[in-house]
């Protein structure tokens, strides 16, 4: 019998393969057990070389603890070599040797043995100067030992004595408080006393008290008759005056002279003028009546004796010897005083002439006391004993004011008159009128007197053509006003008129 021969088979190349698998993987695996066990040693290695670190940082932070433990700073971070930070080691003690030592080097930090080195410097310095003065310490010492037994020996006789002295003031207190004592007693009396003055007197202040009332009463009602007496004596004597202030001793008609008995040794001097009346007016008792003219002394010619001027006259009632002269402003031997009130406008030129008004009565030596002026204001001092007469100018009516201002003047002006008359009537002086003032001072409309007064140019003329109402010169034009207190009261509506004698309008009584 024959054999057939045949090929590999799928089951061959099976077997090699699983075999060739097997076999790589055997060597896959020793290789990957070799390298494992290489591994192992390196990482056996590495493990006892991090051991060795591990304790070599744990030997560091155990010398880095030791040493805070020396610094004395707990802090757990430490810092970098030029950190500052104060919540750090390195930091905060970088501060502390700034603060200790400063900074020597500016810009280079200072090590602790440097700062330790400079600190045991300064120590040694700072204990020589110790020994320094310790030395001069007790130098001193001695030096005050040897003063205190100095001052002790000086001072052991002062205490002796004030022992001594202490010793007396005992005895003197001992002997002051029995004086007291007694002093006290009769302070007490006296007290007792006092009282019993202190009751007295209130008993009579009480009484006097009760006395002062109706004394009081007493004198309103005396003071109240005094000024009725004075209200009825004013209008019985409104033209009356005491006395004449000479008389006419020599009459030269031809030449309109005249001769007085009053002289240099009566205080007359030129200027002054005189109303001249009847020899018999005294008798008659009556102020105008009997008025014969006017006279101006022109020169004094003797102690009793002086030469005159005839400045208006009548014809068929001459001046003749004997005849009185009088003048409110004047009077032998004395200056007389006066109190002005009201509107004074000689010329009716609507502006004051009351300071041409005092400056003549000052010329004749007499003088205005207490008057009012155009503005309203009141100077010098109240109508008392001194004053001869209230002289009362016109009574402005406040309603005939232009303005507010006038007005207010024309109210102060009126308060101040009644004021006046009141205490005219309080002192027993006499009250005129201004038209009878001008009268017995020698005024004449026309005539003038030797008061200057105020004009106003005439409305025919230029402004530059004046009407004079009096030979003497005018008085000045405050700041260039033509307008006085009066405001131009003669043309003001619902103004009216007095009776103008004199040619000054007449106050109302």
């Amino acid at each position: 019998m024959s054999h057939t021969r045949s090929g590999p088979t799928a089951s061959h190349f099976s077997v090699i393969v699983l075999v060739a698998g097997v076999l790589i993987l055997i060597a896959v695996a020793f290789l990957f057990y070799r390298e494992a066990q290489e591994l192992r040693v390196i990482s056996a290695a590495a493990a006892a070389e991090r051991d060795k670190f591990e304790e070599q940082v744990r030997d560091i932070a155990d010398n880095v603890e030791r040493l805070k433990e020396v610094l004395g700073y707990q802090y757990s971070q430490v810092g970098q070599i030029d950190d500052l930070d104060p919540t750090t080691v390195i930091g905060a003690a970088r501060n502390d040797i700034r603060l200790a030592v400063g900074d020597s080097r500016p810009g280079v930090a200072t090590s602790v043995r440097d700062a330790l080195r400079s600190l045991r410097a300064e120590r040694d310095n700072l204990a020589q100067e110790r020994d320094a003065l310790v030395t001069s310490k007790s130098t001193l010492i001695a030096n005050y030992r040897a003063l205190e037994r100095v001052w002790k020996a000086l001072l052991e006789p002062e205490r002796a004595a004030r022992v001594a002295a202490e010793k007396n003031l005992r005895s003197n207190i001992g002997e002051r408080e029995e004086v007291l004592e007694s002093k006290e007693r009769m302070i007490e009396e006296l007290r007792a006393a006092i009282s019993d003055q202190r009751n007295s007197i209130t008993e009579l202040q009480q009484t006097l008290e009760k006395q002062d009332k109706a004394m009081v009463q007493k004198a309103a009602l005396h003071r109240s008759t005094v000024r009725r007496l004075n209200r009825v004596v004013q209008k019985r004597d409104a033209h009356r005056f005491e006395r004449a202030d000479g008389k006419i001793t020599l009459v030269e008609s031809g030449q309109r002279l005249v001769w007085l008995d009053r002289g240099s040794a009566d205080g007359l001097r030129p200027g002054v003028r005189f109303s001249v009346f009847d020899r018999d007016v005294e008798q008659l008792g009556a102020g105008r009546k009997g008025l014969k003219g006017v006279v101006q002394v022109s020169r004094v010619t003797g102690s009793h004796r002086s030469q005159a001027r005839i400045i208006e006259s009548d014809k068929l009632d001459p001046l003749l010897p004997g005849d009185v002269v009088f003048s409110p402003i004047w009077s032998p031997g004395r200056a007389e005083e006066f109190a002005l009130v009201g509107l004074v406008d000689l010329n009716n030129d609507g502006r004051s002439d009351i300071e041409g008004l005092r400056r003549y009565v000052q010329d004749s030596g007499a003088r205005i006391r207490a008057w009012v002026d155009e503005s309203g204001k009141r100077s010098g001092g109240e109508v008392g004993m001194s004053i001869k007469y209230l002289v009362v100018g016109r009574t402005p009516d406040p309603d005939s004011a232009r303005t507010e201002e006038q007005r207010g003047i024309y109210n102060r002006l009126i308060g101040h008159l009644t004021a006046m008359r009141e205490e005219a009537y309080d002192h027993g002086v006499r009250v005129v009128r201004l038209n009878d003032f001008l009268t017995y001072i020698g005024y004449r409309p026309g005539l003038g007197t030797g008061v200057s007064v105020t004009v106003e140019p005439s409305p025919e003329k230029p402004a530059g053509s004046t009407r004079r109402s009096s030979p003497l010169r005018r008085s000045p034009k405050k700041n260039g006003s033509t307008k006085g207190i009066n405001g131009r009261f003669r043309g003001a509506r619902g103004v009216k008129s007095g009776k103008e004698t004199g040619g000054v309008k007449e106050p109302p009584r």
